[in-house]
């Protein structure tokens, strides 16, 4: 017979990650997961560079 529960119910909620290096494979893995569906998560200001959605790009004329 088929439990009526549903699965996530039963589950034993996650655990955050407690150590630095974990909390930093999470956050990749999130941002990894947002990029597969679409969604930029990247930073807001690049080397001072306001980036984002609903910004203009600014060309810079750089010395060759």
């Amino acid at each position: 017979m088929i439990s009526p529960v549903r699965p996530y119910v039963l589950a034993e909620p996650r655990k955050r990650p407690d150590s630095p290096e974990r909390r930093a494979q999470a956050e990749r893995r999130w941002a990894l997961e947002m990029a597969e569906r679409g969604i930029d998560v990247g930073p807001s200001v690049i080397h001072g560079v306001h980036v984002g959605a609903g910004t203009r790009t600014v060309r810079v004329v750089v010395g060759a």
